[in-house]
This record gives structure tokens, C-alpha cells and sequence, in this order.
């Protein structure tokens, strides 16, 4: 496995053959499961305040209709976004941070927020 760099964007800017070139800095989309399910095993002392069951679509549908930032989400509910950052490996031997890593970093800061 490559190095990991987190300065993608000052290889792009400082990197000639870059010029006008896009580069996506993200690791692979996970669905809010996969975060909830590497939230329990990689923070067990924040699992409990994890939600344990899913949402029905349905009900986020209805729910839409009382809370206004639920109905600005309604046209995410159920896609998928697929992003790679393979250009950004294959030019610079960028990769991001593994998702577990960030997920935990991010749990600890908002704890630590509190």
C-alpha cells in the first residue's frame, strides 16, 4: 500500500502537468450503516448513543413533511454516489485516510467537543 498523503491538493497546485486537471480527494461513499457498524466496533464507549435500528424509508418520507432539513434530503434517500480518487493515486500516489481512521478521529473530536 502507497503512503498515505493528505496533501493532495498542494501536489496539485504545485505540480506542473495538474494545470486544469480535477482531482477527487475521497475515499470510498458508505452508507450510514457501514458508519454506524464501524462507529460500535472501532468507539464501543460511544455504541450505546448509536442508533440500532434503521429508519424506514417511508417514515423519513413522512417525517419530510414536519421537518424542513428532512425535506431538503428527501432526493439523497437511497442513492448511491460513487467518487473515485484513483485519478489522484495514479498522478500523485495520493490515498486517503482509511474510513475507520477518520470515522474514529471524528467521533473523539466530538466527544471531546462536549
Amino acid at each position: 500500500m502507497a503512503r498515505i498523503s493528505p496533501n493532495l491538493h498542494v501536489r496539485a497546485l504545485t505540480t506542473e502537468a495538474a494545470a486544469g486537471q480535477r482531482y477527487i480527494a475521497s475515499g470510498p461513499v458508505l452508507w450510514m450503516a457501514e458508519i454506524v457498524e464501524t462507529i460500535r466496533r472501532e468507539c464501543p464507549s460511544s455504541a450505546r448513543r448509536v442508533p440500532r435500528r434503521r429508519l424506514p424509508d417511508w417514515l423519513v418520507r413522512l417525517s419530510a413533511f414536519f421537518v424542513p432539513v428532512t425535506r431538503s434530503c428527501l432526493f439523497e434517500l437511497g442513492k448511491y454516489r460513487s467518487v473515485s480518487g484513483t485519478k489522484a493515486f495514479r498522478d500523485f500516489g495520493w490515498e486517503p485516510r482509511p474510513a475507520a481512521t477518520t470515522i474514529r478521529d471524528t467521533v473523539a473530536s466530538l466527544e471531546r467537543s462536549k
